[in-house]
């Protein structure tokens, strides 16, 4: 793209200059290649084969209703994470270790949502046998303002020995 400018002193016209500066400056604020595949989870294409209850009994996990118990005693005005549903599904998952994250939030509705669906996908676990994995919950705002979690699935992905491509209810060998 070459754009004129106009030299104040000489009134001459320069495109090449700004051309080249252009394209310096769209390059280099472009990822690197090696940089951008780190981060290429399409949250979109996710395959989940078969997904298991999160806070089930034999999950690792903290019960959803204990969380929720949790969460409905602490004041809005004290802790603001409460009034977030992103940030409740991170506290109840923990930090995630993944070197690659995607998060998307659906509210069922516009501007003062009283439901929605929080998807969750980590990848590139620093371990041989788990990749990744995935997570999707729905959430109820109380009369408080604080978001509960009412149902959430979970899905694997491994490295090897079990689902590569896919996300299963399988655990990772």
């Amino acid at each position: 793209m070459n754009i004129p400018v106009v030299h104040r002193s000489s009134g001459s016209v320069s495109r090449a200059l700004l051309s080249g500066t252009l394209l310096l400056l769209m390059f280099s604020a472009r990822p690197v290649a090696a940089e951008s595949a780190f981060c290429d989870i399409d949250i979109d294409g996710v395959v989940i084969e078969s997904s298991r209850e999160v806070g089930s009994a034999n999950s690792h996990r903290m019960q959803l209703a204990d969380f929720n118990v949790i969460i409905a005693e602490i004041p809005a005005k004290e802790e603001s994470w409460v009034r977030d549903p992103v940030r409740v599904v991170l506290e109840y998952l923990g930090t995630p270790g993944a070197r690659s994250v995607s998060i998307r939030r659906c509210d069922a509705s516009g501007e003062v949502a009283t439901e929605t669906r929080v998807t969750l996908v980590e990848d590139g676990y620093a371990d041989d046998s788990l990749r990744g994995t995935w997570y999707h919950f729905k959430l109820e705002r109380d009369d408080a303002g604080h978001w509960l979690i009412k149902e959430g699935q979970e899905a694997y992905r491994c490295w090897r020995g079990g689902p590569t491509e896919n996300y299963s209810e399988r655990i990772c060998p």
